[in-house]
This record gives structure tokens, C-alpha cells and sequence, in this order.
């Protein structure tokens, strides 16, 4: 999948609220205005590469990944962040995601390592696809996002690296 098209809405919709026009992101990354509303045709790794680059140039933003990944809608990642969603407890919710993280990072593993006091979610993407970085970070993103559903305010993470 790479970046799908609802995630390059979903990145276009994040820069429109930090005061970027989508037309300014698809002019930066050297595309039509067209690319939005292609609902059975999605961008080509190719192009959703692009927007992405040109939403970095654009906004200066290192964190631009994970913090969409925060504010994605669900129904963004598929059927995937739906499912996410509806599991009753954060462990079956990460089994459900290292079952599908295929569908949102093509060669990703994802998998839950626990330990006595702390626990680690580790995802792992295959460095040569061209936007790998990012994906992984909107699904750091919204794994973070998933989780705090099942925890109280005062239980945050420890440390997130990426």
C-alpha cells in the first residue's frame, strides 16, 4: 500500500488545518489537482511519495508522520483501523494489527514483547519502500492513538523511538 489514498487526503486535511491549501501541496509536489477525487484510481507510489515529500518541504515538520497518525481518522486505514477500534482490550487490539499490519506497510511486522514491568510494540518496515519512514510513523501514530483508548490519562508511554 505505501501511502494510500485516504491517507494522502488524510495528510492534505492535517496541512489544511496548519493553514496549507491542498492545492499548494499538489503544486509543490508537481501534480494535478485532480489527485483527490480519483476515487478507483489511488496515486502511484510514485506520486503519493511526492506529496508526501512536498508536505515535508512544505511544513518544516519532522513529526508531520506521527502526528497524523494521531489525528487520523480510523476509516482512513481501512477496514484495519476499524477493527482496531471495536477489539475489547489494547492486547487484542495489537494482535489484531500484527495480523493485518501487511495491509498498511507491505513487509511490516509488528509484534508486542512483554516483560515484567514494561511491554515494547516494535514495528518493523522495510526500508527500500520509498515513503517507509513515514507510513511507519502514522502507524506509531495511531497505534498511540489506539492505545490510549484502553488506558487512563496518568498511563502514558514511557519512551516512543523511532
Amino acid at each position: 500500500m505505501s501511502v494510500s489514498l485516504n491517507l494522502t487526503r488524510g495528510l492534505a486535511a492535517l496541512l489544511r488545518d496548519r493553514g496549507i491549501q491542498s492545492d499548494a501541496l499538489l503544486q509543490r509536489a508537481g501534480l494535478g489537482p485532480d489527485l483527490f477525487d480519483r476515487l478507483g484510481n489511488p496515486p502511484s507510489d510514485h506520486d503519493a511519495s511526492r506529496v508526501v515529500r512536498a508536505a515535508f518541504e512544505l511544513t518544516g515538520d519532522p513529526t508531520l508522520g506521527l502526528a497524523l497518525g494521531m489525528h487520523v481518522s480510523p476509516h482512513m486505514l481501512s477496514v484495519a483501523g476499524q477493527l482496531l477500534l471495536t477489539c475489547p482490550t489494547i492486547r487484542a487490539a495489537l494482535g489484531e494489527l500484527s495480523r493485518f499490519v501487511s495491509l498498511l506497510l507491505p513487509g511490516g511486522t509488528f509484534r508486542l514483547s512483554e516483560g515484567p514491568i514494561e511491554s515494547s510494540i516494535i514495528l518493523e518496515a522495510d526500508p527500500n519502500l520509498p515513503p517507509s519512514r513515514f507510513v511507519s510513523e502514522v502507524t506509531i501514530g495511531f497505534v498511540l492513538r489506539v492505545g490510549s483508548q484502553y488506558v487512563s490519562r496518568s498511563e502514558r508511554p514511557v519512551e516512543v523511538r523511532v
